[in-house]
């Protein structure tokens, strides 16, 4: 008992000064590399606090599909209007579609991108993106959540959804490493690349204050309304 402790003493104490403070600073040094890699990885393993009022439910999921039809039937007739689409009437189809749990029905669940599921937080004027991700890491299989909020802008032919803040887990992620992010969690985007065309290519697009409930929701119009929608009519 406390041999191996005691040659390594006494084989310390044999060095030369100069060796004694190399090694206690390389010591230092790698405690300090541990230290701030194991903290790193607690924040980026982190999940979200989730401030959502209402759950996903099938109800809500049901109600999104049904305003999406009736949306695009509007748009195929050229009639003009407008559909209003909740915090939980989007996430409640999010989670009836792109989660892990419907990977077995749906053709555009998550696969090899290894989405696990998505929710979105509305706020005017911004959307905030969230995705749960799976990734393999030195031979192990993580979880993180990637965090983007994008705002929404009108080009000449199309909607655009530049980047305005991005976390994974609890770290922010400074603008000059958000390429280096894409890189690594892009391909959770693969699920939703017909969906984000979709959008880009509507008309009208708007994140405003319900009238009745004063939260914030997403609409769509079938033509190129004014701010505030006040052109559009049911």
């Amino acid at each position: 008992q406390g041999g191996f402790s005691g040659e390594l003493t006494r084989f310390f104490m044999s060095l030369s000064p100069p060796l004694k403070k190399i090694l206690l600073a390389l010591a230092v040094a790698i405690g300090a590399i541990l230290l701030a890699g194991g903290y790193l990885f607690f924040q980026i393993k982190r999940d979200v606090d989730t401030d959502w009022a209402d759950a996903p439910n099938s109800v809500d999921a049901l109600e999104a599909r049904r305003k999406l039809r009736l949306f695009q039937e509007a748009q195929k007739v050229s009639r003009r209007g407008f559909v209003r689409l909740s915090e939980v009437e989007l996430n409640s189809y999010l989670e009836q579609n792109y989660s892990a749990t419907a990977a077995a029905a749906q053709t555009n669940a998550p696969g090899s991108n290894g989405l696990l599921k998505s929710f979105v937080s509305l706020s005017v004027p911004d959307v905030t993106f969230y995705c749960w991700v799976k990734k393999r890491m030195i031979g192990f299989s993580v979880d993180f959540v990637w965090q983007r909020t994008v705002r929404l802008e009108r080009t000449a032919d199309r909607w655009n959804f530049p980047v305005q803040a991005m976390k994974v887990g609890n770290l922010e992620i400074r603008p000059r490493f958000w390429q280096l992010a894409n890189r690594h969690l892009g391909g959770a985007d693969q699920a939703f690349s017909k969906q984000f065309d979709w959008l880009a290519h509507l008309p009208g697009l708007e994140i405003a204050e319900n009238e009745l409930s004063h939260r914030p929701e997403l609409r769509l119009y079938t033509y190129a309304a004014k701010a505030g929608g006040r052109e559009a009519k049911h």
